[in-house]
């Protein structure tokens, strides 16, 4: 059987990764996801509302 191959001179392989590897890169994105995500929200349900907005007009400015 003819092996495939890829642009005439690479083999095609196939990629193999420990479910251990899929999990840590799975749970890293969670993690980091939800790093960035929760603190702004926290932050800003700490401000007043018109500091808030008053912000949120600034940056739209930019």
């Amino acid at each position: 059987m003819k092996k495939k191959v890829w642009n005439g001179n690479i083999e095609i392989f196939a990629l193999v990764l420990p479910m251990w590897a899929v999990k840590l890169a799975l749970y890293t994105s969670i993690a980091i996801g939800s790093l960035v995500g929760i603190y702004p929200a926290l932050k800003a349900a700490s401000m007043k509302p018109s500091k808030a907005l008053r912000f949120e007009k600034t940056f739209g400015k930019l």
